[in-house]
């Protein structure tokens, strides 16, 4: 499935999922779950068995990054992040999605492990029978052009590039009836044969086994001929040196995939490898409370990383706005600092959260100020936890209201803001099971 009009099928797949009302009736949190669990898994035996061209992949990225703005495929949209940016993990600062890259990459990474788990399987045996005992994992390479030649061109890219090491995939060493002496990745980063490949030619069975050349507790090495002189004899005396620091043999032999939590290969892990290398990296990294909705969580993310649709940034890029002015307290340009903390409206809504929480906030005007407060805050955790939802209410439920005079809607009014913004905390965490407050007393003292 090399050319592109072979893979038309699987773009019109994606986007029979993509219907406009998804997309106007979701809110973003609803469509960010959508394109990560739905969407990312689309079109999954395909990627499986085939590396999808870069052309194709990057039309579906542009279908699922409109998806996740709220515009449809066929129109013009503002995009305020980079969709790689989003598709970065939290720990480099996006939502973690997770590239459809990646995630072909690490499927096509399985059968690697599933070869050498299965080495005596049926499959497998007929892979060997057509691409000889490495299966075209070795400098001979594949003996056709076919499909397998592919997916093992596509992982020996993987390791020639460092994105995944060869050595990533290795054995445990136990008793040794498993692992192969010279083939299999046992000691050290990379086989034997391929760091004393000249010991290996003189080797009469190159197949054996680790526990065909330890016996009664001693290493039995065999050769086709003495080796008394020469730089053989140097190699042979590394090969010692190294052979004598294993440890005693024990167990049962165990295939270790050094990327999985447990050792264990999983498309996941893997996945998220690959990704943390190829996708880019931002400032900071993304906090992610689990008290609050996605949607909010997502908006706390574009606040911190100052990409709102206000009036400042909307100039910025170029659009004819009226007026940049505040329209809350029109003292100031409406910038995210001066929204969220330096507005009058935002003041006084501070001033009486503080008097609700019995705790004193420092006047902060940058949103990078408060993540360094928030963690240098020396209270327990389940405070610490509510503080971070009052706050993310706060800034919610100011956005609404700027909304509501934006657009003349009327949705929240100006006397109704600190009700709302402690409802809204107060279902949050009651919805999660995060508080065994009453409603009364949260009304009282949240903390």
């Amino acid at each position: 499935m090399s050319r592109l009009t072979h893979w038309q099928g699987f773009i019109d797949k994606f986007n029979s999922k993509l219907s406009k009302w998804k997309v106007k009736l979701l809110l973003i949190g609803g469509r960010s779950t959508l394109v990560k669990a739905v969407l990312g898994s689309v079109g999954i035996y395909y990627m499986s068995f085939f590396k999808v061209p870069e052309s194709t992949l990057s039309n579906i990225e542009r279908l699922r990054a409109k998806f996740f703005w709220g515009g449809e495929p066929d129109s013009k949209l503002l995009i305020w992040i980079k969709w790689e940016n989003v598709l970065a993990s939290l720990k480099k600062g996006g939502l973690g999605i997770g590239s459809l890259k990646a995630f072909n990459l690490a499927l096509l990474q399985k059968w690697r492990w599933r070869l050498v788990a299965n080495r005596n399987s049926l499959w497998a045996q007929v892979i060997k029978a057509i691409h000889g005992e490495e299966a075209g994992f070795n400098q001979n390479r594949c003996k056709s052009n076919g499909v397998w030649s592919k997916i093992v061109g596509s992982i020996n890219h993987l390791h020639s590039s460092g994105i995944v090491p060869k050595h990533t995939l290795h054995y445990k060493l136990g008793c040794g009836t498993k692992v192969r002496f010279w083939k299999d990745n046992w000691s050290g980063d990379t086989p034997l044969a391929q760091r004393y490949n000249r010991l290996f030619r003189l080797d009469p069975e190159p197949n054996c086994m680790v526990s065909d050349r330890y016996v009664n507790g001693e290493w039995n090495l065999k050769w086709i001929r003495p080796i008394i002189y020469g730089r053989n004899l140097d190699y042979l005396a590394c090969l010692t040196s190294e052979l004598e620091q294993v440890i005693s043999f024990e167990g049962q032999d165990e295939l270790r995939w050094s990327l999985g939590c447990d050792g264990t290969f999983t498309v996941k892990d893997t996945r998220h490898h690959i990704d943390d290398i190829i996708l880019p990296t931002l400032e900071t990294s993304t906090i992610w409370c689990k008290n609050i909705p996605r949607k909010v969580n997502i908006f706390l993310w574009r606040v911190r990383l100052d990409r709102l649709p206000l009036r400042l940034n909307l100039s910025k890029r170029g659009l004819d706005i009226q007026s940049i002015t505040c329209p809350l307290c029109s003292n100031g340009v409406e910038s995210n600092d001066h929204l969220f903390f330096m507005c009058e409206v935002a003041s006084s809504i501070r001033r009486l959260i503080e008097t609700w929480c019995d705790l004193q906030f420092p006047n902060l005007v940058l949103s990078s100020d408060w993540k360094t407060w928030i963690d240098n805050l020396r209270v327990s955790k389940d405070k610490k936890n509510r503080i971070q939802v009052i706050m993310a209410a706060t800034w919610w439920n100011l956005w609404k209201f700027r909304n509501s005079i934006t657009f003349n809607s009327q949705n929240l009014r100006k006397c109704d803001l600190f009700d709302s913004i402690r409802l809204s905390s107060f279902s949050w965490l009651k919805s999660r099971n995060s508080i065994c407050l009453a409603w009364h007393d949260w009304l009282k003292t949240p903390l």
